[in-house]
């Protein structure tokens, strides 16, 4: 299931479901665990650890739910590879005249 983190304070509005909406419906619907991986942060930061790490875990504790968060990519071999043909295939492109 997909859900949003770090919404802003009332009255702004933000993406939703909000992570922790899904935690208590996982727990609601008989859930034992929940796995948050965060899509959007590359790398960690204060922002995403507190989010995904400190404060999803404090709530599913809260709901009875078992907690797993994935580590963020950093400077993993694959992402740097895969940046770095990204960035190769966009020389490439940029360099084509037609």
């Amino acid at each position: 299931m997909l859900a949003y983190r770090s919404a802003g304070p009332a009255p702004q509005t933000w993406l939703k479901p909000d992570v922790f909406d899904r935690m208590e419906e996982v727990a609601q619907e008989g859930g034992k665990a929940i796995v948050v991986c965060d899509l959007l942060s590359l790398t960690e930061n204060v922002e995403a650890i507190f989010d995904c790490s400190i404060n999803s875990r404090l709530k599913a504790e809260a709901c009875g739910l078992e907690f797993v968060s994935t580590e963020f990519l950093n400077d993993s071999a694959d992402y740097i590879d895969a940046l770095a043909a990204m960035i190769h295939e966009r020389m490439i492109q940029s360099s084509t005249v037609y």
